[in-house]
């Protein structure tokens, strides 16, 4: 009897017993077994501790720290955007770190890291496109020229190139599409007039500019550098190309290496040489007499293209 009533006093002082729940031997800062006895066992007061300052059991850590309302959301706020880093599972917004571990914010604290969540997501994902636009726009920039075949409708490349009435200097066959292999529609003979109604320059390799000197080039006057590589089209006349650049399509003189040897007179215009001619095809429409119209690309056979000559 004696080592159960110690055993329980024990319990009652580590465990914060209060009101009724004590037992009344307990509650003294030392007992006896029955009056009058002197050989009953003491309690220490050490062992009881402290009586407890309420009659009330209480759960601690269940509820939220705060005691004043939740101020608006505001993601302007300085304070609350510092906070956003110590938002992790078990805490909210605004505990520390170091708080208990199974500790529950109220509704508005996770209201509060909820719109954090949606904030910080919404900035995450306009950062992502952002980023995918520059490096979409690096890439376009950083291409070496435009896409083959590079096809220039209504383009007549040389100077004075003009459609209209030419005559037919050799017999030739009008097809039906720009293919050789396509179906012929008409043949004209030698003698005849036709109406050369249109023309495509078709662009199968690009040629090359060497800068030998940094220059501004072109309508928009774009600076260019020896380590820039000028991306030729085809050709105009009068020593002029077509050609690509940064993105950009204009037009430059570009003479030639054999030209600017030794040519004082054309210093500034041959910091920029040429390299390599580029590879093209040149197809004309044709409409003959009687209404038939093909394409050909064989337009050495007829006369009256230059309006000059």
């Amino acid at each position: 009897m004696r080592s159960f009533l110690l055993l329980l006093c024990g319990i009652t002082a580590d465990t914060r017993l209060v009101g009724s729940d004590v037992p009344r031997a307990c509650q003294r800062p030392e007992f006896h077994l029955g009056r009058g006895q002197d050989d009953g066992p003491v309690a220490h007061r050490a062992r009881l501790g402290p009586r407890p300052p309420s009659f009330t059991l209480a759960r601690v850590g269940r509820k939220s720290h705060r005691s004043t309302p939740a101020p608006p959301y505001n993601p302007h706020n300085v304070a609350a955007a510092q906070l956003r880093g110590f938002a992790q599972p078990g805490l909210s917004a605004l505990s520390p770190r170091w708080g208990p571990a199974d500790h529950r914010g109220s509704a508005d604290e996770t209201l509060f890291v909820r719109r954090t969540d949606d904030v910080m997501t919404s900035k995450a994902s306009a950062t992502v496109l952002t980023m995918v636009f520059l490096i979409g726009a690096g890439a376009i920039s950083g291409q070496s020229g435009p896409r083959l075949p590079y096809v220039d409708y209504g383009a007549c490349p040389f100077e004075g190139c003009t459609y209209r009435t030419w005559s037919v200097l050799a017999d030739t066959r009008l097809l039906t599409d720009r293919r050789d292999n396509a179906a012929v529609v008409a043949r004209v003979q030698r003698g005849a007039t036709v109406r050369g109604l249109t023309g495509v320059v078709v662009t199968t390799k690009l040629g090359r500019a060497v800068v030998v000197r940094q220059i501004t080039i072109g309508r928009r006057r774009l600076a260019v550098r020896p380590d820039d590589t000028v991306s030729l089209l085809h050709y105009l006349g009068e020593g002029y190309f077509k050609y690509w650049l940064r993105g950009a399509i204009d037009e430059e003189f570009i003479p030639d290496q054999a030209g600017c040897r030794n040519n004082s007179r054309l210093f500034n215009e041959c910091s920029i040489q040429m390299g390599e001619l580029p590879e093209t095809v040149w197809w004309a429409k044709i409409r003959t007499r009687k209404g038939q119209e093909g394409w050909t690309r064989e337009l050495g056979h007829f006369g009256n293209k230059d309006r000059f000559g």
